[in-house]
């Protein structure tokens, strides 16, 4: 559930009422980066509901491919969405803890292809990344340090 949006300076914003809710965790940066926190056997009850149907011809689609997308999250410590869930827009989410090393939310950044270019993902994936600790933190969560890994839970 969206529960703050910060809009930028550009010409074209993009637009998300608050409390929102994704449906497809599969489609949306921060939706993967729930799914890459949950074990495996519950994400696959998750994923068995919704399923994983296509909502741009650039979301996937095969439960191969999102776990391995997943892996990615887990190893970068942020998600990437590139036009799964709208086109022209792209979004990188990031992760928040709280003292019991639980998901208790995430920081995103979204904006349109225009302004995200691909070559910017990993600047603002790891922007995404260090506010989203400096959030935790707050939350009293206890990173190791040198490393995007978390606490198994």
């Amino acid at each position: 559930m969206l529960i703050e949006q910060i809009r930028g300076s550009e010409a074209v914003s993009l637009y998300s009422r608050v409390g929102s809710v994704y449906p497809y965790l599969h489609a949306v940066g921060v939706g993967k980066v729930y799914l890459a926190n949950m074990e495996l056997e519950k994400r696959h009850r998750a994923l068995d509901k919704t399923g994983l149907p296509s909502v741009t011809e650039r979301t996937i689609t095969d439960l191969n491919k999102l776990e391995a997308e997943l892996t990615k999250v887990k190893e970068n410590g942020y998600a990437f969405e590139d036009q799964e869930l709208r086109k022209g827009v792209r979004r990188v989410a990031a992760p928040t803890y709280n003292s019991r090393s639980e998901l208790v939310g995430c920081i995103g950044i979204a904006a349109t292809i225009f302004s995200f270019s691909i070559k910017d993902k990993k600047k603002l994936g790891n922007m995404a990344v260090e506010t989203a600790k400096k959030v935790s933190a707050e939350f009293g969560y206890k990173a190791f340090k040198g490393s995007n890994a978390r606490a198994k839970t």
